[in-house]
């Protein structure tokens, strides 16, 4: 929407209000002091969000199917361990089998 609202004023770069508008769009309200850092960053980067907007993609391109959240680099610890379950709380049956829908 924050994208569109650019091209359609031919804007040079995102104001404080189109910005408010963006957020109350995904149901969130700032300060005008949050806005003007957030203000800050959009428009440094407003550049790249053009560029990727401009790129077309085939539909030879297949979507990304694998998602790995570790960042380059990062070690992990591939160390085998026996499996060892941890203890669970003793539960009962409450008199109200309903109840058991409220359980946490």
């Amino acid at each position: 929407m924050l994208l569109a609202k650019i091209e359609e004023e031919k804007a040079a770069q995102v104001t404080p209000d189109m910005l408010r508008a963006a957020a109350a769009t995904a149901g969130l309200a700032f300060t005008d002091q949050q806005l003007d850092k957030m203000l800050a960053g959009v428009n440094k980067h407003l550049a790249e969000y053009v560029a990727l907007h401009q790129i077309e993609l085939d539909n030879s391109v297949a979507p990304p199917f694998y998602f790995s959240p570790l960042v380059p680099g990062s070690r992990i610890d591939r160390t085998k361990r026996p499996f060892r379950p941890s203890e669970t709380a003793r539960v009962t049956r409450p008199k109200n089998l309903a109840d058991a829908a409220f359980w946490q």
